[in-house]
């Protein structure tokens, strides 16, 4: 177990905690958004890395900031639109069950994004993580598991995902 494994395990347990606050309407609405946030960055990164963040030098850096600008951007529509949901839905009084599925889905949500960023740290090595994912007890599994993400991207992550471990 490294670093990068309690740090997946934070990430984790604090989306669980948070969605069980937050319940299921707000996790379900926050999910859609991830999975249309992978797909938006997937298909429109390399473009506007091109386009847009060419001033920022070199091969991946204007990748990586591109993917997670067209990503967060994405995911903080969905937290507005779950908050204006939310709102309107808060005459339904769903409980504890409404927490405890949101908790679950919480989980699940943040094992994705996790997913989501491993294959990054592994497709753009100019990060420096590739050795501490490749070596970490949950990071191989969660890359074996992130099928549905890498088919979601360009075939460059699947290649970076594909490869063999470092040592």
């Amino acid at each position: 177990m490294n670093w990068l494994d309690a740090v997946i395990l934070l990430v984790v347990l604090w989306f669980g905690a948070n969605a069980y606050r937050a319940g299921l309407i707000k996790e379900v609405v926050t999910c859609a958004a991830l999975a249309v946030g992978v797909v938006v960055a997937g298909l429109y990164y390399d473009g506007l890395a091109a386009q847009v963040f060419a001033f920022l030098g070199g091969d991946w850096l204007p990748k990586v900031v591109a993917f997670l600008l067209l990503f967060g951007s994405v995911m903080l529509l969905g937290q507005l639109t779950a908050f204006i949901l939310r709102g309107l839905a808060s005459l339904l009084l769903l409980g504890w069950a409404d927490r405890v599925l949101g908790a679950g889905l919480g989980v699940f949500k943040g094992l994705l994004l996790v997913e989501v960023l491993l294959v990054v740290f592994v497709t753009f090595p100019g990060l420096g993580l590739e050795g501490a994912v490749r070596h970490s007890l949950l990071g191989p599994p969660l890359l074996g598991a992130a099928q549905v993400v890498v088919s979601l991207l360009p075939s460059e992550f699947e290649a970076a995902v594909r490869a063999p471990p470092v040592h």
